[in-house]
Parts: structure tokens; sequence; C-alpha cells
């Protein structure tokens, strides 16, 4: 039974508390599952005990800071476990991204924003997204748009920048007439970076729109023609040419009229959707019999990451293709270096994007091989973004999670290092993959 999805923690903590002990995959569901306990003292000490030891599974302490953050506690608790000096000490000292950004949201969320908050030298700890946090929450009513720019610029990554990006786009109704804010969006839109154009295109609104329509046409006409042919840019091009439908339905047209000559499926589509062009559209696989050769000339790969190693055995048998693929991009070294940019712990671990966001990926797409095999802990999955559309983003099961069966294509299972699997946090990162006979 899974307690967590149940909203239910059961009365007999004993039991649990042995059961606590025994993996990380039940260690992990066990903290999800603590806020919906009635008792707050063993669930606070359960807490406090997992941020205070020195247990290398990030995930435990990641998953424990969340569940700060589902309840309502008794004040006089959190004292007695001194329960904010604990959180000021992970966010001064932790070297775990996301553990200082978690350990910032549960102070922020059990203690409002104080004097400790506001400190210089922690806001250089925080992550972009959290200091525009902290500087709305402060002078909301005269932001000045160049103090979040300039932060906005202070990113680490582009993994940051785009989550500084997505939570300035959430509060522009507060300066949506302000003109550095409108430079601001028409820079973005002109970015030569697909998941920036695509981020800020899908979140403008109609009333933004509507008051910038002249700038906004020539912005979206240009980089259509710039990146018609990319496939890089499949999910920008579409989300430039949504917007242009709500500027007028003869500015949609001219936009897709614009495309008739590109090759990218996606855009075919809509093109026939629209009676643009009449020829049926097929999605191509030019290079298919390169990575049906490549399938079978190995049964096995070690992934070497920061973490540990991790032992695949590959299922030609499922998804010949899929193999293939994964063999063809490993003997080409394009997964060395790469970080796992998506872990939701007890469900997922995800790499394969050499820009570290999950917008990135090969630069082509593969067929999806479905199967009725079961995504069981330690399967191995390609990820998509609907059929077709795989490319080199895969995922590795922490838990058994059944909804996926059938709908993505499953290629290979962990044989060797599921513990290494349960211990991998964001920002870990893959040293190689070396593939074996």
């Amino acid at each position: 039974m899974n307690f967590r999805v149940q909203k239910f923690f059961p009365a007999d903590h004993k039991l649990l508390f042995e059961l606590n002990l025994k993996s990380d995959a039940v260690r992990i569901e066990f903290v999800k599952a603590l806020p919906y306990s009635e008792k707050q003292s063993s669930i606070i000490n359960t807490i406090k005990f997992n941020l205070s030891s020195s247990d290398e599974n990030e995930n435990l302490k990641i998953e424990s800071l969340k569940a700060l953050q589902l309840k309502k506690w008794d004040e006089a608790l959190l004292n007695n476990y001194n329960i904010k000096n604990l959180l000021r000490e992970i966010i001064e000292k932790s070297s775990n991204r996301i553990i200082t950004e978690e350990a910032f949201n549960a102070y922020k969320y059990l203690f409002g924003r104080d004097n400790y908050l506001s400190n210089a030298s922690l806001q250089l700890r925080l992550t972009p997204k959290n200091r525009l946090q902290l500087l709305f929450e402060n002078i909301k009513d005269n932001l000045k748009f160049d103090e979040v720019v300039k932060i906005y610029s202070e990113a680490k990554d582009l993994k940051e920048k785009l989550s500084a990006l997505e939570f300035i786009l959430s509060e522009s109704n507060i300066y949506s007439d302000d003109s550095e804010f409108i430079n601001f969006i028409f820079s973005s839109l002109r970015s030569d970076n697909a998941a920036i154009i695509s981020i800020t295109a899908d979140r403008i609104d109609s009333v933004f729109i509507r008051k910038n329509s002249d700038e906004l046409k020539s912005i979206i006409l240009s980089q259509c023609q710039r990146f018609k042919l990319d496939t890089d840019f499949i999910e920008a091009e579409i989300s430039l040419v949504n917007p242009s439908k709500k500027i007028s339905e003869d500015f949609y047209k001219e936009v897709l009229n614009s495309l008739t000559d590109t090759k990218i499926y996606s855009l075919r589509k809509i093109l026939l959707q629209e009676n643009l062009i009449s020829e049926s559209v097929t999605k191509e696989f030019p290079n298919l019999d390169t990575l049906l050769d490549k399938s079978f000339q190995y049964s096995k790969a070690i992934i070497e990451t920061s973490k540990g190693n991790i032992e695949i055995k590959f299922r030609d048998d499922l998804a010949p293709v899929t193999v293939g693929n994964f063999i063809y991009l490993a003997e080409k070294n394009f997964y060395d270096g790469i970080i796992f940019h998506r872990v939701v712990p007890g469900f997922v671990i995800q790499a394969g994007d050499p820009t570290g966001t999950g917008w990135g990926g090969p630069g082509y797409e593969i067929i999806s091989e479905f199967s009725p095999e079961e995504f069981y802990t330690g399967a191995v999955g390609i990820a998509s973004a609907g059929k077709d559309t795989e490319g080199s983003q895969f995922f590795i099961m922490q838990g058994y999670y059944p909804h996926l069966n059938g709908r993505y294509t499953l290629f290979a299972e962990v044989i060797s290092g599921i513990d290494v699997v349960m211990k991998i946090s964001e920002y870990d990162k893959i040293i190689s993959v070396q593939l074996m006979k």
C-alpha cells in the first residue's frame, strides 16, 4: 500500500520505523508519507534525524525538507527540536543546490521572511529563483525591473536561468507595462536558445500580445524563418506559432505560409490541418538502418556516475532501435559529462540532455517501441514528448509505476548498481558509458 498516495499514515509507528531502515526506496516513501501522521513529535524527530545525519542519500534530505512544507507544525515543537538553526546550517553549508533550495523553501514556509533571509552573504548561496522570490516580497510595490534582470543574469547555468525565467513570467502582472520588462520579453523571444523562446512564448498573455503586437509580429516571423529547418527548435517553433493566432487570424496564416517549405514533421502536420499543403505528412527516420545495425553489437553497458556505477542489460528483443540509438550515442561519447537533470525521489532519475535542462536532445527523433513490459524498479526507459519523439534522454525507475506501461519505450534493465540509482540526485553526472559485449 502506498501511504503517500492514500494520504494516510498508520498508527503503528514502531513497525514503520523498523521498515524505514530496510532500503532507500522504503525510506524515501516513508518520509513522503510522514506529513499524514498525527504524531508531530515523532515526525519532527525523524525529519531532524534525516537532516542531521551524514547519510549519502541526498534524496532523503530533499524529501525530508519537502515534508516540512506540507503541514502546519506546532511552534513549540519546532523550537524544541531547534529546526530553525538546523535549516540555517543547511542553507549555509550544503554543497547540493537542490538541498539548499528546499531548505530555503522550508525555512520560508515555517518561519516567514525574516532578517536572516535578507543577509547579503546568504543571498549568494541562494538560487536566482529564491533571490527573486525574496526581492518580490520585499519591494513588490516599487520593484525596478533592472534589479530582476541583474539577478536573472547571475544564474550559474541554463537550468537555473530557466527556473528564474518561469518565475519572472509568473509574476508578470506586476510590471507588464514596464518598458524594461517589455524589452526583456522581446530579447527572450529573439534568443538563440529553444527553451528560452518556448517558455517565453507560452507564457505571454493576451493583454501583452495586444499591446505589443507590431513588434511581436516582426519577432515571430523572423524567428520562425530562422529555425524552420532546425529539429532542435521544434517546440520553440510551435510555441511561436501559437501567439500569432492571438494577434490575428490573418497573421497566423501569414506565419504558417512562411513555413510551407519546412521539413519538420510537427509543423507540416499543422500546415496540413490548416489546408496550406496538400500532400500527406509522413515522419521520416533517416538513420533507422544505422541504429538497427548497432542494436545487436553489445548486450550491456556500465554507466559510470559521480555516485558510482550502474550496469544495465539491453532489451533488444523489446526495442532494437532504441537500444541501437543508445549504443550509437554512447560510441560518440554523447553522454559523457551530462548531468541527471531530473530526479523525482522514489520515481525516476533522468539524464541524456546535453543542455542539462530537459529541453535538449541529439538533434533527431526515433520511433517509439512500446511493449507490455512493466516499468518496475530498475527498468530503463526512453523519455519522449509523445509518440515517435524519443531522442537521447533516458530514465531509470526508482519504483514501480504501472501508468508508464505501454506508454514509454522500455529498452534496458539495471542488473547491478540499483543502490547507486537510489542515491542519484539532480546535478550528479554521468562520467562515461562503457559498452560491453
